[in-house]
């Protein structure tokens, strides 16, 4: 359904279209042993790319065409390699279950317990049990915001085997955030990974509450990687 649905509002990349990217998908493939992805370019304004699969089986990954237009092809590489990174580590299960175990269901999993018995006396009024089932949902999804951070550090280290150039990596990176300008003459990395350590006060709790990390922490983490 969701391969129909790109085929109808995207561009299918292949051989026969826009084969430079389809070779970047197939050796992003081959480095990482899974099988080749169906590439969609869909448009968008914004540089963004993401990935539909609950398994190696008919992966999709969706790249907009402002990330295509932003990046050069080796940057590119790194993208589509962060997006083979969660094929290969079937992180769609786990977003799955996540969704399951994290949304508001939990409730109505806390209360059938109640009522079978299961659960202690003292939750069983419906304000306590109200005040777990929110401290439960809670909990949880402050762990999957921290595994789904871990994910995209897992997947950026994809990327990275992939493309086999860390500046064309972090460079990617920040452009995601700098509306995808084509060139940035006289970026410093090294600066810019300083910022991160320049903010304080609450904002910089603001990415517990978030799946993605930071991306000076990304472009850092990458380096890290490089240079083990």
């Amino acid at each position: 359904e969701t391969r129909q649905q790109y085929l109808l509002s995207g561009v299918a990349v292949g051989p026969r279209q826009y084969p430079e990217i389809h070779a970047l998908g197939e050796e992003c493939a081959r480095r990482l042993g899974i099988g080749v992805p169906q590439l969609f370019i869909y448009h968008a304004p914004e540089p963004n790319g993401f990935t539909i699969a609950t398994d190696d089986r008919e992966p999709v990954i969706v790249l907009t065409s402002a990330l295509v237009a932003a990046l050069n092809p080796t940057e590119l590489q790194f993208v589509i390699g962060h997006e083979c990174g969660h094929i290969h580590n079937l992180h769609g299960v786990y977003n799955v279950a996540a969704e399951m175990i994290a949304n508001p269901l939990m409730h109505v999993l806390l209360q059938q317990v109640a009522k079978a018995g299961v659960a202690l006396k003292v939750i069983q009024t419906i304000g306590h049990l109200e005040l777990l089932a929110s401290a439960v949902q809670g909990g949880l999804r402050l762990f999957f915001m921290h595994w789904s951070r871990c994910a995209e550090i897992t997947c950026d280290r994809a990327g990275l085997i992939c493309c086999g150039d860390l500046r064309a990596a972090q460079l990617a990176l920040v452009k995601l955030i700098v509306g995808g300008a084509s060139q940035l003459q006289g970026f410093n990395i090294d600066e810019y990974v300083e910022q991160l350590g320049r903010s304080s006060g609450p904002a910089r709790f603001s990415e517990l509450f978030a799946d993605h990390p930071l991306i000076p922490r990304r472009v850092e983490a990458l380096r890290w990687f490089a240079e083990c």
